[in-house]
C-alpha cells in the first residue's frame, strides 16, 4: 500500500529507509525505536489529507479488494481527473479458523 501511494507522501524514501533495511538479504528482523518511528510516520502520512480525500456522493467511486490466506483488504476511492484518490482503507487479519477457506478466487 505504501508503494502504491508513495507519490502522495513527501520524502517517502527517507521515511521508509529503516523499514526497507529489513528486506536486505541475510538481515535479521530486529524491531527498534527507529523502525517504530518510521512505521508511525507512514501511518500518519497515509491517513493525512494529502493522501485521503473526503467522500463526495457526486464523484465516481471505485472499490478495490484483495484477499490472501492471512487477511483481506479494501480501498474505497474517488476518481478525480482520471486519478484514483483514496477515501478510506480497510484491513483485517483473518483468524486461523478462516484461513482454511482461502481460495485464489477470493482475490477478485
Amino acid at each position: 500500500m505504501v508503494t502504491y501511494y508513495s507519490r502522495f507522501i513527501p520524502d517517502v524514501s527517507t521515511i521508509t529507509y529503516p523499514l526497507r533495511k529489513l528486506l536486505r538479504k541475510n538481515q535479521k528482523f530486529y524491531w527498534n525505536k527507529e523502525r517504530e518511528q518510521a512505521f508511525l510516520k507512514l501511518k500518519e502520512e497515509i491517513s493525512s489529507d494529502r493522501v485521503l480525500v473526503p467522500f463526495d456522493p457526486e464523484l465516481p467511486v471505485m472499490l478495490a479488494t484483495v484477499a490472501s490466506p492471512v487477511g483481506v483488504a479494501a480501498v474505497l476511492s474517488h476518481i478525480i481527473d482520471n486519478v484514483e484518490k483514496p477515501i478510506v482503507f480497510a484491513l483485517k487479519a483473518l483468524k486461523v479458523i478462516f484461513t482454511i477457506f482461502y481460495s485464489p478466487c477470493n482475490s477478485l
